[in-house]
């Protein structure tokens, strides 16, 4: 992962979405990588060949399924953001402060689609349904967790019912989790043990199984934006949902705009 700073007169980075990007193709088969970050308040999921406002994750490959808890560490080793110009610290406006490869023989690390982070404690959440939870301290690991969400928007349990693809945190750590081919939303406790509400936005019953809520993002005052992978609107623009409260509760209805993202960004 990269970790980016920015001056007090540049736009503050408040936005959170997970995502696989380039970098993936790096990591070989099965890695998982995972961007957080974005200027102002959208947010933007995808390949993305430029670092701008970006903390990556590159999580090695794996299989199976993992218990609560684990005796395998996750290691985090210092990275340069150019490492063929490792003194350079400045990205457009940006300043890189520090970057992390994170690698584990836990089984199933890796694949992860999602992730939170306050610059100590993180979380990210796979495609699998599964977690990661971890606090970093002085740039190495100091704390794990990983285990499985105690609920899904599909009854089976196969991996189309489980297919978490983005995420978002609320001010008291509850945690909001969009699911690709379902099209739902799921709202669950902070300490990720219990489902409080599930929704099934009528707005997102037609977006494509498996391109749909690819990045959501939490706004000051409890709106809540997501954002459609495959959804087009018109030639270039994809389509995204502004729900006025909690998109788990049928009572707020969103409003449908479009976006045009940048060349090569995909949500």
């Amino acid at each position: 992962m990269r970790r980016f700073s920015h001056d007090s007169r540049e736009p503050r980075l408040n936005a959170v979405v997970g995502g696989r990007s380039c970098f993936a193709q790096r990591c070989g088969r099965g890695s998982g990588a995972i961007a957080l970050g974005i200027t102002g308040s959208a947010a933007i999921r995808g390949r993305m060949r430029k670092l701008h406002a970006a903390l990556l994750f590159c999580l090695l490959p794996s299989s199976a399924s993992f218990p609560e808890s684990s005796t395998e560490r996750v290691v985090a080793t210092a990275i340069p953001l150019d490492p063929s110009a490792p003194e350079r610290r400045r990205f457009g406006r940006l300043r890189y402060v520090g970057g992390w490869h994170l690698t584990s023989r836990q089984r199933n690390f890796g694949g992860y689609s999602a992730l939170h982070g306050d610059g100590r404690d993180f979380l990210t959440i796979a495609d699998t349904g599964q977690y990661l939870h971890f606090t970093m301290e002085r740039g190495q690991i100091v704390r794990t967790r990983f285990g499985n969400l105690p609920g899904f928007p599909g009854p089976t349990g196969s991996k189309r019912d489980r297919d978490a693809e983005s995420m978002a945190i609320g001010p008291e750590g509850d945690v909001w989790v969009g699911y690709e081919y379902r099209n739902a939303v799921i709202r669950y406790s902070a300490d990720l043990s219990t489902v409080l509400s599930t929704g099934w936005p009528p707005a997102m019953a037609n977006w494509a199984r498996n391109s749909g809520a690819e990045a959501m993002v939490r706004l000051d005052g409890g709106r809540f934006v997501i954002f459609a992978e495959g959804k087009m609107i018109a030639p270039g623009v994809k389509a995204a949902l502004m729900f006025p409260g909690d998109p788990t509760q049928s009572r707020n209805r969103p409003f449908q705009f479009g976006y045009r993202p940048p060349k090569d960004y995909v949500p």
